[in-house]
């Protein structure tokens, strides 16, 4: 309760100062005024009205920032070629101001729900299409990297503990990892061969 005293000694000097002519009445309006204003609002069911065309606008542009950012971060993080061709026209972009394109969207679209849930498409978009492209990144990383050199490192602890039968590891490329597989699959053929001569 302690946190309430200095907003409400502020009120009710506001309140004060507005009814004995200290503050412009043209630029500020009263507290009563503005509790007047908000229950009549609120019983005509104006209030009610106007956020709900608020809150569909917004839904409408997270929508579209969310189909356009995960279809453009897919495409950007699976090609690297096209992530460098569009990738500083999105840099320059991304750092405008969403109410900057305010004037712009208002020729294109009017006023009007498309033109709010625009504004809002083009300031919730980056946050999802970088994401969407780390994502990817990542994802191509684990598939091309982590999973072979995890399946090379299993492969190679059954060979240590004995398993020379163990079937071949067959790599995709001829990058360094495909070259690690063949060293493990001559590795293990050579001991398979080894053992097979102790035997005999």
């Amino acid at each position: 309760m302690r946190g309430l005293v200095i907003p409400s000694l502020l009120v009710i000097l506001w309140e004060a100062g507005s009814r004995a002519g200290l503050l412009p009445p043209d630029s500020t309006s009263r507290p009563s005024e503005i509790v007047r204003a908000f229950v009549q609002a609120l019983a005509d069911g104006s209030l009610l009205r106007d956020t709900w065309l608020t809150f569909e606008a917004a839904l409408l542009g997270f929508a579209i920032a969310g189909v356009l950012g995960i279809l453009l971060g897919a495409i950007l993080g699976l090609s690297p070629r096209t992530e460098r061709t569009v990738g500083p026209s999105i840099e320059a972009l991304r750092p405008i101001p969403a109410v900057a394109l305010i004037p712009l969207a208002l020729l294109v679209f009017g006023f009007g729900l498309r033109m709010e849930a625009a504004v809002v498409a083009f300031a919730a978009v980056w946050p999802v299409l970088l994401v969407t492209v780390a994502v990817v990144l990542n994802l191509l990383l684990w598939w091309m990297f982590i999973r072979p050199v995890t399946r090379i490192s299993a492969l190679a602890d059954r060979i240590s503990l004995g398993a020379v039968d163990a079937p071949d590891f067959v790599a995709r490329g001829r990058d360094e990892i495909g070259s690690l597989a063949e060293s493990l699959t001559r590795m293990r053929r050579s001991l398979a061969q080894a053992m097979k001569m102790l035997d005999e």
